[in-house]
């Protein structure tokens, strides 16, 4: 039994393609620019720690939109990855502008002194390598770091999840070539 061949790649699809590649690096672009040259330190460091905290917070709602429009999506493998590029942006952005501003007399996180530092802790503490050159040195800076350590797990496991179903699940109801794989697969089990 020989499987579908895929489909060739249109120039239809590879504008697309194009497109949202180019969306995930203007996301990621942007949001770089925005934590390298907002005032996240001196007398505005207020300005980082509310626009790092509504990054954090706006998670949820960005991602239960984020899987609606994967829901209602003609390609949801771009419009998941999409999603994937913005909200991990989001998180090591918020987190790290935070972090940063937090720190500015360098006794919350001995060690971040720079913003590379700050996005260094937050990518550490994400991958959970946690290499113990920075680490939290106030209950403030333990109490941040550790509602970041569980909104980590829960994006790691819970989003990444739910983008894999409900881009499968539109994936089968969109595409009769996956669907023929699907269910071919699930004769062999």
């Amino acid at each position: 039994m020989s499987s579908p061949q895929p489909e060739r790649l249109t120039p239809e699809f590879k504008r697309r393609l194009r497109a949202g590649l180019l969306r995930c690096f203007g996301v990621f672009a942007g949001m770089t620019l925005l934590y390298i040259f907002l005032p996240l330190r001196g007398d505005n460091s207020w300005i980082g720690i509310i626009v790092g905290s509504a990054a954090v917070l706006a998670l949820i709602p960005l991602t239960v939109q984020r899987v609606a429009a994967i829901q209602r999506s003609g390609r949801p493998m771009l419009v998941a990855l999409e999603a994937f590029v913005l909200l991990l942006t989001l998180l090591v952005y918020g987190f790290a502008a935070v972090y940063f501003a937090m720190n500015a007399d360098n006794s919350q996180l001995p060690g971040i002194e720079t913003r590379l530092d700050s996005v260094y802790f937050v990518v550490t503490t994400l991958a959970t390598v946690g290499y113990g050159d920075i680490s939290p040195a106030t209950q403030a800076a333990r109490a941040i770091a550790t509602t970041q350590m569980l909104l980590d797990l829960a994006f790691l496991g819970g989003v990444i999840r739910v983008l894999t179903l409900v881009t499968r699940r539109r994936l089968s109801e969109s595409s009769p070539e996956y669907r023929e794989i699907n269910s071919e697969h699930r004769s062999l089990e």
